[in-house]
């Protein structure tokens, strides 16, 4: 017992001698080990992201929420007034229809904000805005209940009340928007527009996906085209097929992962072993046993590639913000612990380890040779 305690207290010294008189190959591991989990990992967090927003939007939508976005195209326009196309679907629910135009309106600080108009149609929808007693208003967070605000849009000043969007609108919106009668604004609507039809389904109305179906069946019956169904049907059809082009690309990323470091960790220990096998051999004829050597060898790489994973798992944590506000990918109200410690992670960490175990191989090979033949 007490021989092999001296055994693997001088394996230890000898490793950390090793590392002090050739800090190349130890900072080579680190510096591959740290470049190569590092964008792995950024790339991981990024698709749980991607799939945690796809996944909330379809939560926000609600099950009896639709948005069609009816483009317009400019030949349309030069034909005449564009009329809506669905607006049938106000049947079988509660149905808010209004146009997007291309032109955005400017705020007097500067910001920019979206513009919509809507018709007489439109206003039992918007009679909780239109009480306020102005035609134009601002649906904002940003702003006061009831404050005035001048509005420019081309070379028109518009002074419209801001007010605090209800829940129906803030599914539909995407940041502050400045509402209009259409009757009065015709000139901005000839420059181009969407028409927006918002539908909150009656409990006895038909399935969302069979009004979808019937919105195809007309777009491809008049082959104008230009229609987008949003909808948390269609949400959840492309958050299964995100996910499941994501998981094979995890997969696929952690194997190549393990498979490079399997490599480039290989190749270094038996860059390593060709100039100590000396002292390989010195030890194995003292009567070292050779999965002395082996351990030694698996335990070194494991050690440096595990410190080297989770520093920079802690690293990216602390850095998160920074990182993905760079990316223009949105990190607020995310669970960091959740994203860096998730079983994906770990899957990767996983693969790590595997790799490297599977680059001491050949160095054990090597070694479990007679001694006369390791030096060969």
């Amino acid at each position: 017992m007490k021989s092999w305690i001296l055994i693997a207290s001088y394996l230890w010294k000898d490793t950390w001698k090793r590392w002090f008189e050739q800090p190349g190959s130890i900072l080579a591991r680190v510096v591959v080990t740290a470049i190569m989990v590092g964008i792995s990992l950024v790339l991981l967090v990024a698709f749980t992201m991607q799939v945690n927003k796809v996944r909330k939007e379809m939560e926000a939508f609600g099950i009896n929420s639709m948005l069609v976005v009816e483009t317009v195209s400019p030949s349309q326009l030069k034909n005449g007034k564009v009329k809506p196309r669905f607006s049938e679907i106000g049947k079988w629910g509660e149905l808010l229809t209004v146009k997007k135009l291309l032109v955005r309106g400017k705020l007097s600080n500067g910001e920019r904000v979206a513009v919509m108009s809507y018709t007489d149609d439109a206003m039992v929808s918007l009679s909780p805005y239109l009480k306020n007693g102005f035609s134009e208003f601002l649906l904002t967070n940003k702003y006061s209940q009831g404050t005035l605000i001048d509005v420019q849009i081309k070379d028109t000043w518009i002074r419209a009340r801001c007010l605090t969007p209800r829940e129906e609108e803030a599914r539909l919106l995407q940041g502050d928007v400045l509402f209009l009668p259409s009757a009065q604004y015709p000139i901005l609507e000839s420059a181009g527009h969407s028409i927006l039809y918002f539908l909150e389904r009656y409990p006895d109305a038909p399935s969302i996906e069979l009004i979808s179906h019937t919105i195809r069946n007309v777009d491809t019956s008049d082959a104008k085209g230009g229609v987008d169904i949003r909808s948390s049907v269609v949400i959840k059809e492309r958050l299964r097929k995100l996910e499941k082009q994501q998981t094979i690309m995890r997969y696929a990323m952690a194997g190549l992962l393990g498979g490079a470091l399997a490599l480039i960790y290989g190749t270094l220990s038996v860059l390593e072993f060709r100039q100590q096998r000396y002292v390989a051999a010195l030890m194995r004829s003292f009567g070292v046993p050779k999965l002395f050597l082996a351990v030694r060898n698996i335990i070194e790489s494991l050690v440096i590639v595990n410190l080297v994973s989770f520093g920079v798992i802690f690293g990216l944590k602390e850095v998160h913000s920074e990182i993905f506000k760079a990316l223009k990918l949105e990190n607020t109200g995310v669970n960091l612990h959740a994203l860096y410690f998730s079983n994906e992670i770990f899957w990767v960490i996983g693969f790590v380890n595997l790799g490297v175990f599977l680059s001491s191989l050949p160095t054990i090979r090597a070694m479990s040779k007679p001694v006369g033949k390791i030096l060969s």
